[in-house]
């Protein structure tokens, strides 16, 4: 057991033992130093299911950059209590207070007991709004159990009223602030960070003092957001002094820090009373983002995060939830970080987003409610757009997979539908605000499948997905759908099981290789598996763990094109850790943690650069921070050869590869044109096939103009090729156009053949 995991039993112990017990460390004399630097749960217990609970507050006036929120002086504290994961149906217990640290003790201000049977996995359970609350500082605790009594999880959240305004004197109220100075960067959180091996100047300044009155400052340094002990020789309780002027300021110098995290803690006392504090997270090391702890960019609530990079300027952006709940976009597209909230309302945790060759952002996220929504930004993400999916409340589950044909026009997104069935959702994101959506189901809608998807189109236009099923085996799955080009109503088709080796198939990730190869990188057991479609079979391959270990839970995978390397990030559970992995062109894997740093590796998302370098998010649980790690070439190799389309060759000995060659020919025999006459020529649309090996094909054919898709204009059919034409060439008319069929213009036909049993797909246009 490693020492991050000693500390949590041991914090957990005291958590449920007893609820009369404050979930607060103290430091000195029985007086606490405030831990809480977030919005929401500062800790979770989880029992045997995956429940979890949250804290969220609105109403306050002031937010620290440590994420602790402030409300003013006899003001309502708004608090909502939101339950995820949740068995549909079953019995569960809330049990919530609110505690006040009056005279070196905790005091019960309030308390409630709520038992509730949930229709959907994700609810608010109860919301309270709370008045007249004195100045001072106040610590809700929540804890939610199952019919049995047994606790499955925890949240704590600790806020202020009055002081609200920081470093002002103007609302009256007595107020300590912490600030730093010798600091070589600062992130857009207000997190400073100082170079390797260099001093660190604090400031603690303490205001509307009364003259006359004894104060006493107590501060430490600590490498946790809990006060519970302190970085050696870096504290003090012995600040003492009779105030002659309504302010006064102490310093001190820090010297010889290790790269690494810290927080300052200061507490003021008054007459031997606890009047005020604060506390500020602060990095030594990593000032351009790149070393072994992952870079803090934001404040953020649990849930997802997943990055992109922008085309032509690879600049990272990425989509997650902010403290309170709300969607938010943080991007280095400036120059240096910058986050802004997208919606100003609550989300559920899910949410995926991917960018098209123009630079649009797409985000799907999932509303508390059982909603589905689509927000888009056409530049970079200074305004957004958003249009509702989903308003039946019946999108479930506990992932959302995307990804765009920005070639086709399609945008497909997957997510779960009542809890039960696996579900997309498939669009023309050039008319995105107004296109009909097509919403199909994937597999058996009678099992419960597609709690955990994702879904990804193949370099020549083909879409497949992945999916756990959870009745019976509790499997993955996979589907596809014939494209490119597809009609909106084109089925889901050729559902394989993947792997069956017991509870497998969770946290899913896919994605597929220049060559058309489709990988999936899950959770099987205790293990991550990487599974690939291998000489008419899937082959599951365990790429990390072992009896002792629980790793491949928050996994997500990107493959470059470029080498066919394989890149994923995941999250260590045992050791609570940021983990990576890659497999080079050759097939080996090399294993690494990147991240070691208190609870991290939640949520995770990658990407890969031009150059090679992996790009990673993922939430630090322990600071409710939004992380970023950027890997350098030298880990993820990017030597190796990439897979593409060539000429296609006649000569049945010299074939190497499936060759489509679309054409337009005149209607009475003759070479190809681009070029047609209105009411004049009659032509028709022909694909010329290379090396197809005998068996059943599909084809499907699209007519495209300014405006899109022609419907009208849309064929599909079946052809067979015998094992005495195998590898010769096949001329296929695919249909003919009057003379007037057309109007004057300009237009594009696709025609895509497949055969998914052999893994075969091949996409042209004209």
């Amino acid at each position: 057991m490693t020492m991050k995991r000693v500390a949590l039993t041991l914090a957990l112990m005291m958590l449920v033992g007893t609820l009369a017990t404050p979930l607060l460390s103290e430091f000195h004399d029985g007086m606490p130093v405030i831990l809480d630097d977030k919005g929401t749960d500062v800790m979770t217990a989880h029992g045997s299911g995956n429940e979890t609970l949250d804290i969220d507050h609105s109403g306050h006036v002031y937010e620290h950059p440590n994420g602790t929120k402030v409300w003013d002086s006899n003001t309502t504290v708004n608090v909502e209590f939101d339950a995820e994961n949740l068995t549909v149906g079953s019995g569960y217990h809330l049990y919530w207070l609110l505690l006040y640290w009056d005279n070196n003790t905790w005091a019960s201000v309030q308390s409630d007991n709520v038992s509730f049977s949930p229709a959907f996995t994700s609810i608010t359970v109860a919301m309270e709004a709370i008045n007249g609350l004195a100045d001072g500082t106040y610590q809700f605790e929540a804890y939610l159990s199952n019919a049995t009594g047994h606790t499955l999880d925890l949240a704590v959240s600790l806020v202020m009223v009055g002081n609200s305004s920081g470093t002002s004197a103007g609302n009256g109220q007595v107020y300590v602030d912490i600030d730093h100075s010798g600091y070589v960067y600062e992130h857009p959180n207000g997190t400073e960070v100082w170079a390797s091996g260099s001093d660190v100047y604090v400031e603690f300044t303490s205001g509307n003092l009364t003259v006359g009155e004894n104060y006493q400052l107590i501060w430490n340094l600590s490498d946790s957001t809990s006060n519970f002990g302190h970085v050696t020789g870096h504290y003090d309780w012995g600040v003492n002094w009779n105030a002659t002027t309504t302010s006064s300021v102490e310093t001190s110098t820090v010297s010889g820090l290790a790269d690494g995290v810290y927080y300052f803690h200061a507490t003021l006392v008054n007459q031997g009373s606890h009047v005020a504090t604060d506390m500020t997270m602060i990095q030594v090391g990593n000032t351009t983002g790149g070393s072994n702890t992952g870079v803090s960019l934001a404040n953020s609530s649990s849930g997802e995060t997943s990055i992109v990079l922008a085309p032509g300027t690879e600049a990272v952006h990425i989509a997650h939830r902010g403290l309170g709940g709300a969607l938010y976009h943080t991007t280095n597209a400036s120059g240096s970080w910058v986050s802004t909230a997208v919606t100003s309302t609550y989300i559920n945790s899910q949410l995926d987003m991917t960018v098209a060759s123009n630079g649009t952002l797409y985000i799907a996220y999932r509303h508390d409610s059982g909603n589905l929504s689509l927000a888009w930004s056409p530049d970079g993400g200074s305004t957004w757009s958003i249009r509702g999916l989903v308003t039946n409340g019946s999108a479930q589950g506990q992932e959302i997979g995307s990804d765009l044909d920005t070639t086709n026009h399609r945008l497909t997104i997957s997510y779960q539908m009542f809890g039960t069935t696996l579900t997309t959702i498939d669009l023309d994101p050039r008319f995105i605000a107004t296109d009909p959506l097509s919403i199909l189901t994937v597999g058996n809608t009678s099992l419960n499948t597609g709690r955990y998807s994702d879904v990804a189109v193949t370099p020549m236009g083909y879409w497949v997905t992945a999916y756990y099923h959870a009745d019976n085996a509790a499997d993955l799955r996979t589907a596809g759908r014939f494209g490119p080009g597809l009609h909106p109503n084109t089925a889901w088709s050729g559902d394989q099981t993947v792997d069956t080796s017991g509870q497998t198939g969770t946290y899913v990730s896919i994605d597929t290789d220049s060559g058309d190869n489709t990988f999936i990188a899950f959770h099987s057991g205790d293990e991550l598996k990487v599974a690939t479609y291998d000489a008419g079979q899937w082959v599951a391959t365990s790429v990390d763990g072992d009896a002792s270990t629980n790793v491949g839970l928050d996994t997500s995978m990107f493959i470059d094109t470029s080498n066919d390397f394989v890149h994923v990030a995941y999250r260590d559970l045992t050791n609570q850790d940021l983990k990576y992995a890659v497999r080079d062109a050759s097939g080996n894997w090399n294993v690494s943690t990147l991240d070691s740093t208190g609870l991290v590796g939640l949520s995770t998302s990658i990407v890969v650069d031009s150059n090679g370098d992996c790009h990673i998010s993922y939430i630090d649980h322990t600071n409710s921070a939004l992380k970023y790690y950027a890997c350098s070439g030298a880990t993820s190799s990017n030597s190796g050869s990439g897979g593409g389309s060539g000429g296609g060759n006649d000569d049945p000995s010299e074939c190497t590869h499936l060759d489509v060659l679309p054409s337009t020919r005149p209607h009475s025999g003759g070479p190809n044109q681009t070029e047609w006459t209105y009411g004049v020529d009659i032509f028709d649309a022909y694909a010329h096939h290379t090396c197809l090996e005998a068996g059943m094909y599909d084809w499907n054919f699209s007519l495209y103009d300014a405006n899109g898709h022609m419907p009208t204009f849309y064929e599909d059919g079946m052809f067979e090729i015998h094992d005495d034409d195998a590898g010769s060439h096949y001329d296929f008319h695919v249909r003919n156009f009057e003379a007037t069929d057309l109007p004057v213009g300009q237009y594009t036909w696709w025609y895509g053949i497949s055969n998914y049993t052999m893994g075969i797909s091949q996409w042209a246009n004209h």
